[in-house]
């Protein structure tokens, strides 16, 4: 396991634990995090979901008006 997949999963049982939840905006990593983080079983009880903005025009039209 790489230190982001071990950084992930220290989230993912505090989430749990803590009753929190969390979103992703992605740009350059394309998903790749929300990839990660929905490969961990029961990540549905704290993972909202993710916007990827690839463009600079969707980070400045959509993004930044949903922030």
């Amino acid at each position: 396991m790489n230190s982001l997949e071990e950084k992930l999963k220290k989230i993912h049982v505090s989430c749990i634990q803590h009753k929190l939840t969390i979103a992703t905006a992605e740009s350059c990593t394309g998903g790749y995090i929300s990839k990660l983080i929905t490969d961990q079983s029961y990540s549905s009880q704290y993972y909202k979901g993710s916007i990827i903005a690839y463009s600079n025009e969707i980070k400045s039209d959509i993004v930044i008006i949903l922030i």
